[in-house]
Parts: structure tokens; C-alpha cells; sequence
């Protein structure tokens, strides 16, 4: 199974993924990483290569974060590395539901999970009226 690591700003990635497993249930291989003010990039760098190591069971790891270019994702990228750590920004629900439900999948890859969870992230990404066929006048 392919591991995840959720690295938000403050506790966003704890709320994701709790929500998470009220909706599919306990989650397993995937541990948060909350970057809190009173945590230096040397020890947020530490904690995370150990989420890392961690939650590498043979086929990668593919790491969330909160926005690209914030704390998280800086930290993370210096773990990038082909086949074995992606990066997968701008996190929400569908995206971490999506990863959770494909990543057991027998021929899936991390490079494909990660581009499944965000395709499907972004088709998450609506505005209702115009779903709806009902537009607002202002």
C-alpha cells in the first residue's frame, strides 16, 4: 500500500483526515504532520522524513499538503524523489478520500495516485448555481 502523509498548516491536516474516517473508516499508513509557530524547519524536516520512513511499506509515499509554497510544502520538497516521495498540494477532502480508496489498488503507482487524487480534487471544485443551472443576480 502506498503511505500518506498529510502536512498542513496547524492542525488542517488532523480535521482532514478524523473527517475522513467518519465517512470510509479507519485510515491506516497515513500520519499528520501539523506545523504549528513554535516548530523550527530543522525539526519539522526531522519529523517529517520519519512520517516518511514510517509509512513506506515498499511502494512510496505520497505526502499532502495545504497550498504550494507555504512551510509544508517547502519542507516537503526536499524529500521529493522519483518512485519513492511525491507532492501533492492544495489538500482537501475529495482529494484525501480519493487516495485513500485508490492507493490499495493491486497496479496502483504512486505517480499515478498522485495524479488520480488531484484530478479528482479538482473535479470536486464547484459552484453550485451553475451546477444547479441557477445563477444569483447581485
Amino acid at each position: 500500500m502506498i503511505g500518506l502523509v498529510i502536512a498542513t498548516h496547524g492542525r488542517l491536516g488532523e480535521e482532514l483526515l478524523r473527517t475522513a474516517e467518519l465517512i470510509i473508516g479507519t485510515v491506516e499508513n497515513c500520519l499528520t504532520i501539523p506545523v504549528e509557530l513554535d516548530l523550527s524547519p530543522d525539526e519539522l524536516k526531522t519529523r517529517m522524513e520519519a512520517a516518511i520512513q514510517s509509512q513506506d511499506q515498499g511502494q512510496g509515499v505520497l505526502i499532502l499538503t495545504d497550498m504550494f509554497g507555504g512551510t509544508p510544502s517547502n519542507i516537503s520538497l526536499s524529500f521529493l524523489k522519483e518512485e519513492r516521495v511525491d507532492i501533492l498540494t492544495g489538500a482537501n477532502l475529495p482529494m484525501l478520500l480519493r487516495a485513500c480508496q485508490q492507493r490499495e489498488k493491486p497496479d496502483a503507482t504512486l505517480r499515478s495516485l498522485a495524479l488520480d487524487s488531484r484530478d479528482y480534487a479538482r473535479k470536486g471544485i464547484n459552484m453550485a448555481g451553475d451546477m444547479l443551472g441557477k445563477r444569483s443576480r447581485a
